[in-house]
């Protein structure tokens, strides 16, 4: 007799206490690369010239080790919607990256977002958010811990259907 198929693992860490979400991939392109190495001052010839890239061994374009903010912020304001908060009028109170390897031109980054805690403060909501990037392979790419101010007097849109784990811990 066969043995039963076994149940795959999941690919992502899982953590169900928490509120965790899974936006799409990010597709990091050579041109996004540039923008924000231009944007932040960056002139290493690695983030501008594929050439000067791959003469230090890397397949493309290197992105600034801040990059991962861009698809970080985008994660965060998914989380936020997903739990009924508009992202509007948020501020960024601190940040940490964490790199396990270079962000490349032509990774595909899935990232995975959890809200870590939220509390009160001055009438307002700080809300602390990790958010981890993994490549196709499923290897650890990067980490962003943010800390968020949310607006005073954000609460969730009425009528709004939220994971309820979400719910009491942003209430």
């Amino acid at each position: 007799m066969d043995d039963p198929p076994r149940p795959q693992a999941p690919r992502y860490p899982a953590h169900p206490e928490e509120t965790v979400l899974h936006p799409p991939p990010y597709h990091v392109e050579p041109e996004k690369i540039r923008e924000f190495a231009a944007a932040v001052g960056e002139t290493g010839a690695a983030c501008h010239d594929e050439a000067a890239a791959r003469a230090l061994g890397h397949p493309g374009l290197l992105a600034p080790p801040t990059f991962l903010t861009v698809p970080a912020a985008r994660a965060e304001d998914a989380l936020l919607r997903r739990v009924g908060f508009a992202p509007e009028g948020l501020v960024h109170r601190e940040q940490r990256i964490r790199l396990h390897r270079p962000v490349r031109a032509g990774d595909v980054l899935h990232p995975v977002v959890r809200l870590r805690q939220a509390r009160p403060l001055a009438g307002r909501r700080v809300v602390t958010v990790t958010t981890e990037f993994w490549d196709a392979e499923g290897a650890p790419v990067g980490i962003l811990d943010s800390t968020l101010l949310l607006p005073a007097g954000a609460q969730p849109a009425r009528g709004h259907r939220h994971d309820t784990t979400a719910q009491e811990e942003l209430a």
